[in-house]
């Protein structure tokens, strides 16, 4: 039977660690135990700063542990956009921070002799339809300008490659890589305590102010603060909230499919990603803006693909994941706020958090450190399209709100954040705003900020009283 948990969340940590009581000084305090803030963390500590680390959860329980986990420069067909938008010189930069992400990643493996599954894998890009053949060209001309491994494949080549679908092109970019996400992670905490670094669990940042955290208990005092928890708690300054929007996808693992090589994604709207781990095959897609529910549950969505493809393959685990998408689809990586003078942000990885993850964490490293960076211009939060991208952002925040707080005699639990109206999904049992991504599990704690309050329990009895959890057609 199929588990409703995260493939890389199956084994329960081997290490718990405290949360934190009262008040503590550091030098630098980072928000958040995933991916992003653990490697920010290391590097820091391997440069000799002082660091502690506070995660609400657990570390890795986050998105981190709910990817496909790809790491690979290859993210969607965005090198043409980016040199049209930007530049060669920036685009430039984006495209050398990926590459340099993913040696950068081997070579932490390899250094720490880090278990976790890493295994080189060449990344596709691929289509059905003959009409996409000139997108993938087009991108394929703008890779190889920016010096990314890219090579354009045509279905003479792909025929041989025993595939379940059938693609007519591909772009292959060549030795990429996988691997286990959360064993990663999780060695990178045990790194960074080995180093000296201190990690608190169950430790939720309420609010930041300059040099200053609020916590449950009491406040941190830091000279910096690395806010890499996803999604930025604080509204004002910085306006994050409305400068993304927060998307979900849908993962499932089955066992019994015939094995082929590479990590895969379609080029169509609606299309998938496929990727090996071991013996399984895991199956990506049935994407929407967080809040919006389609007319068919998500995971039958995937399960309909596999289906067809794998009549005879057992779904063994399947899990969902969410992240935040800026309007030019590049993450936000550098100083939170003029205002905020010391506090750093890393958001906005629109699905590909692996690369980007190393990326902003040496970005991050280097600006605490005060040394130059050379991809710190693309990633910047005041770069020049930044507020063009956050009208984008706002309007698709727009869109999907008012398809939920119109409704006359609306009962559903009201969102923490700005007081939107959340949503249940039946799918994970989690209750969604549909305006600014937060999400919460039934009990009402939150699982995806920017929230950081628990709904209110007595609306979640009311829910349940009115039967209002049933699934609604959108208006």
């Amino acid at each position: 039977m199929s588990v409703s948990r995260s493939l890389w969340l199956q084994n329960p940590p081997q290490v718990y660690y405290p949360p934190l009581q009262g008040d503590l000084t550091t030098d630098v305090c980072v928000i958040g135990g995933g991916i992003t803030g653990l490697t920010a963390a290391v590097l820091l500590r391997e440069a000799g700063v002082e660091v502690t680390l506070i995660e609400a959860r657990e570390v890795a329980s986050g998105t981190t542990g709910h990817t496909t986990a790809k790491i690979t420069s290859q993210h969607d067909l965005i090198y043409h956009t980016l040199i049209n938008r930007f530049g060669h010189e920036m685009a430039a930069q984006y495209a050398d921070a990926q590459q340099t992400a993913i040696e950068e990643i081997a070579a932490m493996i390899q250094r720490h002799n880090i278990d976790c599954a890493f295994e080189r894998q060449n990344a596709y890009q691929f289509t059905e339809d003959p009409k996409n053949n000139r997108a993938l060209a087009r991108e394929h001309q703008a890779a190889l300008r920016l010096n990314l491994p890219a090579q354009l494949l045509d279905k003479t080549h792909l025929d041989n490659l025993n595939l379940p679908f059938r693609p007519v092109h591909a772009l292959c970019y060549n030795d990429q890589a996988q691997f286990d996400p959360v064993a990663y992670t999780r060695t990178l905490a045990r790194i960074f305590c080995d180093l000296g670094g201190q990690i608190y669990e169950q430790t939720r940042a309420q609010d930041i102010l300059a040099g200053e955290i609020v916590h449950g208990t009491g406040r941190i005092f830091a000279t910096h603060i690395i806010v890499a928890s996803h999604f930025p708690l604080r509204n004002v300054p910085g306006w994050y909230f409305a400068r993304q929007y927060a998307h979900r996808s849908y993962i499932i693992a089955v066992h019994g499919a015939e094995p082929f090589a590479g990590m895969w994604l379609s080029t169509h709207k609606h299309g998938h990603s496929f990727r090996w781990h071991n013996n399984l095959l895991l199956v990506g897609g049935a994407d929407h803006k967080t809040g919006r529910q389609s007319r068919k549950p998500h995971y039958d969505l995937l399960r309909d693909t596999v289906r067809n493809i794998y009549p005879n393959s057992l779904e063994v685990a399947r899990w969902s994941a969410q992240d935040g998408i800026t309007g030019d689809s590049i993450p936000y990586v550098g100083s939170y706020s003029s205002l905020l003078p010391g506090v750093w942000v890393a958001t906005g990885f629109a699905k590909w958090g692996m690369t980007n993850s190393m990326a902003a964490s040496i970005i991050l490293r280097d600006s605490i450190l005060e040394q130059q960076n050379p991809w710190s211009d693309i990633f910047s939060p005041k770069r020049p399209t930044t507020m063009n991208a956050a009208w984008v952002a706002l309007g698709r925040v727009a869109t999907t709100a008012t398809n939920y707080t119109i409704w006359p005699m609306n009962k559903r639990p009201v969102c923490t954040h700005l007081g939107c109206r959340t949503r249940y999904q039946t799918e994970d049992g989690t209750w969604e705003c549909p305006c600014h991504g937060s999400r919460f599990d039934a009990a009402g704690v939150p699982l995806d900020g920017p929230a950081v309050k628990n709904l209110d329990p007595a609306s979640l009895s009311l829910e349940q009283l009115y039967g209002l959890t049933e699934e609604r057609p959108l208006l």
